[in-house]
């Protein structure tokens, strides 16, 4: 019976972590949409595409605080569960990390986003032609419109 409990508990907590995920790669498709606009000129379309993105956000904190709040409601035999994770539950430690990863980019991307837009506030539409950036532009076939805009970023890695 005690084993049922906790097979419960561990496929409850997986499909927390799993809606979790979604909203994180959601959140972080939006803000690369985001940083895309910026590039792109079009601050109309990123503060739309931030608004559709904050909507996100706040429903990934309320699930965020009802699995925190699970968690604390758990009886103690069930606490353990998520102190040690046994041969027999290896995807909740994988689908934590993938989190965490997630969480990582998100933050990441946020300060991208941040330091573009204030640069873009304090110097007008960015030119794409300046070094310092390091940036290269896609055009589509007919040279009008650019289809991709890179921009090389230093590299950080996850504490």
């Amino acid at each position: 019976m005690k084993k049922n409990k906790k097979q419960q508990a561990s496929n409850y907590l997986q499909n927390l972590i799993k809606h979790e995920i979604t909203l994180c790669q959601e959140i972080l498709s939006q803000m690369a949409q985001q940083e895309y606009s910026m590039l792109a000129g079009d601050l109309e379309v990123h503060d739309q595409v931030q608004r559709e993105a904050q909507t996100l956000v706040k429903e990934l904190h309320i699930l965020q605080k009802k699995r925190k709040q699970w968690i604390g409601e758990l009886d103690q035999d069930l606490k353990g569960l998520f102190d040690r994770f046994d041969e027999i539950d290896t995807e909740t430690p994988l689908l934590l990390e993938k989190h965490k990863t997630l969480i990582f980019n998100i933050k990441t991307q946020k300060k991208r986003n941040d330091t573009l837009y204030k640069l873009i506030q304090n110097r007008g539409r960015l030119d794409h032609a300046n070094k310092a950036l390091n940036s290269e532009i896609i055009y589509d076939s007919k040279k009008k419109k650019p289809l991709l805009i890179t921009i090389d970023y230093p590299e950080e890695t996850p504490s």
